[in-house]
């Protein structure tokens, strides 16, 4: 990764040992700090259980999971392409990921495909060069928002339901480890109401503390737990090649 002691984090903080969402909204705005917890929780998760080797960070934007990844894998090798929304200074290499990618086959153990493949408009492609790039044995880290509203415009192209992410990575040879929902209907409400009420900053934060402290509650989280497999906010899936 290029100006590695230059890396500051962004969109995820590791607090206290555990992986959070930017609490202080310079880098994930209040009405997404749900969202962001949640997925912090499931990316942090699956990055301490799986990270290891050699680990390339497709499509990395500010490298926001560097903080968790860099003391548990052995190189990391960065990719976007040019007209990210997001700076550049760690980019090991500029490339469009519609097409074949500039890496040698069998080259990492980890890949991180976090928050890009909603913005890819050919998913299979990537998923084959992913294959093609993963050693035996290694495993690939995906998260992609489902019930979430539209992002980066015009690049937004797909939602995908856990049927099609299975198919996705299967057709590419690789065999699903964990497909795991990311909160169900409770999560969704306070996202959906939460950029809702964007425009409103304080309002927004007021709703949020509220909304945080009530999705804590035990039956919440049972509601939670038994819509998640037909309502999810996000899905991240884990697979790996044999």
């Amino acid at each position: 990764m290029r100006r590695r002691s230059d890396w500051r984090p962004t969109k995820f903080l590791v607090i206290d040992g555990c992986l959070r969402g930017d609490p202080t909204g310079a880098h994930i705005s209040v009405s997404s700090r749900v969202a962001g917890d949640l997925l912090a929780a499931h990316y942090g998760a699956a990055l301490i259980k799986y990270a290891r080797g050699n680990l390339l960070d497709l499509g990395c934007g500010n490298v926001p999971l560097f903080g968790l990844y860099e003391n548990l894998v052995d190189e990391v090798y960065c990719v976007d392409w040019l007209a990210s929304l997001h700076q550049q200074r760690h980019v090991d290499v500029f490339a469009d990921l519609t097409q074949p990618l500039p890496l040698r086959d069998a080259t990492f153990d980890t890949i991180l495909l976090s928050d890009v493949l909603e913005h890819i408009p050919n998913p299979e492609r990537l998923i084959s060069e992913i294959s093609r790039l993963l050693r035996p044995n290694g495993h690939i880290i995906i998260g992609v928002p489902f019930l979430y509203w539209l992002h980066e415009i015009p690049h937004d192209f797909n939602r995908y339901t856990r049927y099609q992410l299975k198919r996705l990575v299967e057709n590419a040879g690789l065999e699903v480890v964990h497909l795991n929902e990311v909160g169900g209907s409770p999560e969704v409400l306070v996202d959906i109401m939460s950029k809702t009420l964007a425009s409103r900053p304080r309002l927004t934060a007021a709703f949020v503390t509220v909304a945080t402290w009530i999705l804590k509650r035990k039956f919440v989280r049972r509601l939670s737990q038994g819509t998640s497999r037909v309502m999810p906010l996000a899905y991240v899936v884990i697979a790996t090649k044999s």
